[in-house]
C-alpha cells in the first residue's frame, strides 16, 4: 500500500467518523460515507459503466431485487455493495446480500456496509455461493 493511499484512507476514516452522526438514513449514509469511499478506491460513481446504483439482482421478473451498487469491470458486475444506515448492520443483512450475490453470477465480492464497518464476502468455498 502506498504512503499516499494510506494517508488518503486515514483522512477518509476520520471524515467518515465525523459525518456518521449526521447520516440519519440509508441515503445519507450512501451519499456522505459510502460514495466517497468508492471514489477513494478509484471508482467513479458518476460513470454508469463503473458504478451502477440500484443494480438489478433478481432471479426472475416477478421479484425485483436490487443491490445498492454494482461495481463493474469491463461492463460486467464484479462487486455487489449493500448499504445500510450507520449503526444498523445485522445478521439478516447478510442473507439479503447473499441473495443478490447469488442472483448475479459474475459477482465475486460482496460488501455489506453501514459506511463505517465494511464486511467483505467472497465465494471461495463454492463458486457463485457467498461464503458464510
Amino acid at each position: 500500500m502506498s504512503e499516499e493511499f494510506k494517508n488518503r484512507l486515514l483522512v477518509h476514516a476520520k471524515t467518515a467518523v465525523e459525518r456518521a452522526g449526521r447520516a440519519q438514513n440509508e441515503e445519507a449514509t450512501k451519499q456522505f460515507l459510502i460514495i466517497p469511499f468508492l471514489q477513494l478506491l478509484g471508482y467513479d460513481p458518476l460513470d454508469p459503466d463503473d458504478v451502477i446504483p440500484e443494480a438489478d439482482a433478481s432471479f426472475s421478473d416477478k421479484f425485483k431485487n436490487r443491490v445498492d451498487y454494482a461495481i463493474s469491470q469491463e461492463g460486467v458486475p464484479v462487486i455487489a455493495v449493500e448499504a445500510k444506515k450507520v449503526g444498523s448492520l445485522s445478521e439478516a443483512n447478510r442473507g439479503e446480500l447473499k441473495g443478490y450475490y447469488n442472483a448475479v453470477p459474475t459477482v465475486k465480492l460482496g460488501i455489506l456496509t453501514d459506511g463505517l464497518i465494511y464486511q467483505l464476502y467472497s465465494d471461495t468455498e463454492e463458486e457463485n455461493l457467498m461464503d458464510n
